[in-house]
């Protein structure tokens, strides 16, 4: 059974799931980090609304940015939303 604390964190995930291209990022984000000028271009969506779409994730500690070299790319920073898109994965592909 879950406890208040882990359904305040499936709270928080589920909440920023509901966002335009949320899994989009997420599961682009699960093959490897990127910067958001590579997240655009590789969803093909606008700037504002990718935006929004990170600032979500990132609230849910879903996400977070990770300094490479020179620039800064997004990372999924919490192991069970990797296991989150494998379970998606299963019962929706």
């Amino acid at each position: 059974m879950l406890n208040l604390d882990h359904l305040a964190v499936l709270h928080e995930h589920l909440t920023a799931l509901t966002r335009p291209y949320a899994l989009a990022v997420l599961t682009t984000l699960a093959e490897q980090p990127l910067t958001v000028e590579q997240l655009a271009q590789h969803l093909d969506i606008s700037g504002s609304t990718l935006n929004q779409t990170l600032m979500a994730l990132r609230k849910a500690r879903m996400i977070t940015l990770q300094k490479q070299e020179t620039h800064f790319v997004y990372i999924i920073s919490d192991p069970q939303v990797k296991q989150l898109l494998v379970q998606i994965e299963k019962i929706y592909a």
